[in-house]
């Protein structure tokens, strides 16, 4: 006997919330509810061991003439230290520049699941 085996497809549809942003005014001598500006999150790795964040936030606003980065390090099984750094979003464009960064700085997009998952299991 032959028996003819078929795969039947299932296609769920779900479909993406919505999101919106505000963009009225906010009055802040009536409230004190605000948002705040949306950021470029970085992980910047492969620098040389005695690197400190304030290191980096220095060379970040010299070559920007920019202020509004933040810099934190992070735990890393490299031996190199590893930096977590925040960016106002108009300078996606300058940060994703290889010739804005020393030769053999590795930078990526900082994966926020990837860096609680690691802390969760610890």
């Amino acid at each position: 006997m032959l028996y003819l085996a078929y795969i039947k497809t299932v296609s769920y549809n779900k479909k993406k919330k919505s999101i919106i942003t505000g963009c009225g005014t906010n009055i802040p001598t009536v409230h004190k509810f605000a948002g705040v500006e949306k950021k470029l999150w970085l992980r910047i790795g492969r620098s040389l061991p005695n690197t400190t964040p304030a290191d980096l936030l220095e060379y970040m606003q010299a070559k920007t003439n920019d202020d509004k980065f933040e810099c934190t390090q992070i735990e890393s099984k490299s031996k190199h230290p590893v930096f977590k750094v925040g960016a106002p979003l108009e300078y996606k464009d300058i940060l994703y520049q290889p010739d804005f960064w020393p030769k053999n700085i590795q930078v990526s997009r900082f994966r926020f699941q990837n860096f609680f998952r690691k802390q969760s299991a610890s």
